[in-house]
């Protein structure tokens, strides 16, 4: 691990964060919304420029999505940048596709 990061051992996801920056990884959805969501708070209250990293997901459901549109939201009215790093696995970007989703649309500009 890096020098500075934290890493939240956790069943899954994996969040790993430092200044402005947090990874979710793994299982991302409504069983793990609460501990995401503290995270992401943590961030909006401590920090101006934030990245949020999204990689290796083995899965991932609305509630998930719904809390990254929330979160893109906030920081909009807030008045923070942020960047959504977002790497998917060719078959769950089809399916969010097809579901009509585009996280990468989910930026504060948008």
């Amino acid at each position: 691990m890096e020098k500075g990061k934290k890493n939240i051992n956790m069943r899954n996801p994996h969040i790993r964060s430092d200044d402005g920056n947090v990874m979710l990884e793994g299982d991302l959805t409504i069983a793990q919304a609460g501990q995401i969501a503290n995270k992401l708070k943590e961030m909006l209250k401590k920090d101006e420029s934030l990245r949020v990293t999204i990689q290796n997901v083995t899965s991932m459901d609305l509630t998930f999505i719904q809390l990254l549109y929330s979160f893109t939201k906030t920081c909009r009215q807030q008045n923070k940048k942020v960047l959504l790093d977002i790497k998917l696995n060719p078959d769950l970007e089809l399916l969010l596709s097809k579901c009509g989703f585009n996280l990468t649309l989910m930026g504060p500009d948008k």
